[in-house]
């Protein structure tokens, strides 16, 4: 599929406008979830989607990621609709009501649905050409969301999946987690992990997610219709500089983001 040549300067327009919300990664009162690098690659990764069709995200946290798509939907000059999916909308007391409708004023090209996202394709009909999966961390509940998506997904559609292992993958790293795939349970309903009322809570839930995310990756690509996407660094450093030690299959804020492109 042919790129639709993103600047590097439309990114930095961009972010320079998300600069106004004031969201800072991973410290409260208004966290988002990305660091800036990653951040700058959800952008991009957006702009090589088509705007004439639905941008999906599942995990919705403070708005932080809403409000990237939805600035890059209007910088493209595009409508209706950015749509985000959680089970919950009042972390950090409401504050993505506050930052997507208050301060960002998107309600005419952003709406939210509460449920599960196991229950998501039973109040959507329409079709797709990006999707943001930073949901819940496991490896059946990624695969799931990602199955989800593509079900809705036009071809030439994008996936971003967060907290993945640092990029780019090796061959023979995909050919390992594609292996591993193979030894992970696919089956169940999506787990659900109770609304987090605190930093401590929220931290004390990700114990009982697996994060073996690389582990769907490799399936999406070797048996589904996806092939990975180079994103360029953006912000003059590589991605997982940030971080002398990565741990595969651990939480961790310097995890990085993907980017697939579904090929037919």
């Amino acid at each position: 599929m042919s790129s639709r040549s993103v600047e590097l300067t439309q990114v930095n327009d961009i972010m320079s406008e998300f600069a106004d919300f004031k969201f800072e990664s991973h410290r409260y009162p208004n966290p988002i979830g990305l660091w800036p690098n990653e951040q700058e690659s959800l952008v991009w990764l957006a702009l090589e989607a088509d705007p004439s069709l639905d941008w999906i995200e599942i995990g919705a946290f403070c708005g932080g990621s809403a409000c990237l798509l939805c600035l890059t939907r209007l910088y493209q000059n595009a409508g209706p609709s950015v749509i985000s999916v959680d089970h919950d909308f009042t972390h950090s007391n409401g504050a993505f009501d506050k930052n997507v409708y208050f301060k960002g004023g998107f309600g005419e090209i952003h709406r939210s649905i509460r449920c599960n996202s196991k229950d998501f394709l039973t109040k959507y009909t329409g079709q797709a050409s990006f999707g943001f999966i930073d949901g819940w961390h496991s490896f059946s509940a990624v695969l799931a969301d990602a199955l989800t998506l593509d079900s809705v997904m036009a071809p030439g559609g994008i996936l971003a999946i967060h907290d993945c292992a640092p990029q780019p993958y090796s061959k023979q790293q995909l050919a390992f987690y594609y292996e591993k795939s193979k030894h992970l349970s696919r089956a169940g309903d999506l787990e659900s992990v109770k609304p987090a009322d605190s930093k401590d809570d929220y931290h004390q839930s990700e114990a009982d997610q697996d994060f073996f995310v690389d582990e769907a990756v490799a399936v999406l690509i070797n048996e589904y219709n996806y092939q990975l996407i180079d994103i360029p660094v953006l912000d003059g450093s590589t991605h997982f500089n940030r971080v002398p030690i990565y741990k595969h299959g651990t939480t961790s804020p310097y995890h990085g983001l993907v980017g697939l492109r579904k090929t037919k």
